[in-house]
């Protein structure tokens, strides 16, 4: 076994900031069984996560002086275990959060020999049941609800402990699963589940693994903190409330505002029709979606559209021929309902949910944070791009302040600090579109 120096990236503190945290071990181990402690090597981490991905993404950035990849025999499949730590202080009090990660390397890139005796290079890492996904297929008969399909499918098949799976929707579904990959068959189980017409997401979190959950469940959420990107700040270190300010204290700030009505017209956003026939009754349904009607859950109070706003004589919520959706059903093929059952009469708002999330979207750098994960709901205080004096009377951008859901974080752990990018998305406005907008 190797026995490389013990030195962590960051050293613990004493008086520890929302950027210190410490690394407590990062372990190779090669495929003939050795342990290789590779912390002296290691000269940053990014770990990556998001709403729409099913596994985490880890790379390591390696400042190679002992030819470890000679040493070890790396093939690119090889586990590596992380463990990091962070306390955070809250309210005079000290709580310790712990990454305990075990990851697999997909691949070695960016590999660099700039000076003799020292060579870089990056692993690109994944969770296990992405390998377990490559050499698995579904190929047999499925009859239960769709959350208890996905439950199923990790435990059995990507021997995955879930930290929460949502089974609340509802009716029982059968069918064959056409020798698809298991995180496939989630795909294609999650394309039609609902829960009070909103949609799912898989995802997994480096702080507390993988989770399928509603859309529903997110927005209801509590706020986890408030963000502000204010010009000054008064900072009074080594107390509990200095370090509540830096650890909400906006660094950086951009925006892919996505404002486009037009994008979002087309695409089902504010009113669709959904066409339905049964072949086995020969019956033949129809059905729309309004926005005003159909659409309960909003991070914010008020609906990302103007009602002053008409094109053909048709208000946004009545623009119904704006996208048209057929589904075939087969009422009478199973005594349970098929695969397709439950898009009925769903697909519209699900999609519509699915579109208004990407009303706006801000990139933020933050300071690192454990348990900040993608679907918490945060809250924003952008103030506005204007003089003093208006700061004073009304602080907010309305556009760009409010309640916004995280949708993906990477956290970057390097020799100086652990910060975080994060991606925020709402779907929704804090004030009405059709008011003063002097108020």
């Amino acid at each position: 076994m190797a026995k490389f120096h013990q030195t962590t990236l960051s050293g613990s503190s004493a008086d520890p900031t929302p950027t210190s945290y410490q690394i407590n071990e990062i372990y190779l181990y090669d495929n003939n069984e050795n342990q290789w402690d590779i912390r002296s090597i290691i000269t940053s981490i990014e770990i990556y996560e998001s709403l729409y991905t099913s596994s985490i993404e880890v790379t390591l950035s390696v400042a190679d002086g002992i030819s470890l990849l000679e040493q070890a025999l790396i093939t690119g499949n090889e586990k590596i275990s992380i463990k990091v730590q962070q306390t955070q202080v809250k309210d005079d009090s000290e709580t310790r959060r712990k990454f305990e990660l075990d990851v697999y390397i997909a691949e070695v890139i960016n590999f660099s020999r700039a000076v003799p005796g020292l060579q870089t290079y990056q692993f690109v890492c994944f969770s296990e049941h992405m390998y377990i996904n490559s050499v698995s297929r579904l190929n047999r008969s499925f009859e239960n609800t769709l959350g208890s399909l996905v439950k199923i499918i990790c435990e059995r098949d990507l021997r995955i402990e879930p930290n929460y799976i949502n089974e609340s929707s509802k009716g029982i579904i059968k069918g064959i699963y056409p020798r698809l990959r298991p995180l496939s068959a989630i795909n294609w189980l999650m394309r039609n589940a609902v829960e009070d017409n909103t949609p799912f997401y898989f995802y997994e979190t480096a702080f507390n693994g993988v989770n399928f959950d509603s859309y529903k469940n997110i927005v209801q959420q509590d706020v986890y903190r408030e963000y502000n990107h204010k010009p000054e700040f008064s900072l009074k270190p080594l107390t509990p409330k200095s370090y509540e300010e830096i650890a909400s204290r906006i660094r950086k700030f951009s925006s892919t505002l996505n404002l486009s009505k037009l994008a979002s017209l087309s695409e089902g956003a504010y009113s669709a029709t959904l066409h339905e026939i049964d072949i086995a009754t020969k019956s033949y349904t129809k059905r729309d979606l309004r926005y005003d009607k159909d659409i309960k859950y909003k991070l914010n109070e008020h609906k990302p559209f103007n009602d002053n706003v008409q094109f053909k004589d048709l208000k946004f919520n009545d623009s119904i021929d704006s996208i048209h959706y057929y589904i075939n059903q087969n009422s009478k093929a199973f005594s349970q309902k098929n695969y397709h059952s439950p898009a009925s009469p769903t697909i519209m708002s699900r999609q519509s949910y699915l579109e208004n999330i990407d009303l706006l979207s801000h990139s933020l750098t933050i300071a690192g944070d454990f348990e900040l994960t993608p679907g918490k709901v945060i809250a924003l205080l952008i103030p506005k791009s204007t003089d003093t004096e208006s700061l004073k009377l009304d602080p907010r951008d309305r556009i760009l302040s409010g309640k916004h859901v995280v949708t993906s974080i990477e956290h970057r752990f390097s020799n100086s600090e652990y910060t975080m990018n994060i991606v925020v998305q709402k779907d929704s406005f804090e004030f009405d579109l059709q008011g003063d907008s002097n108020e």
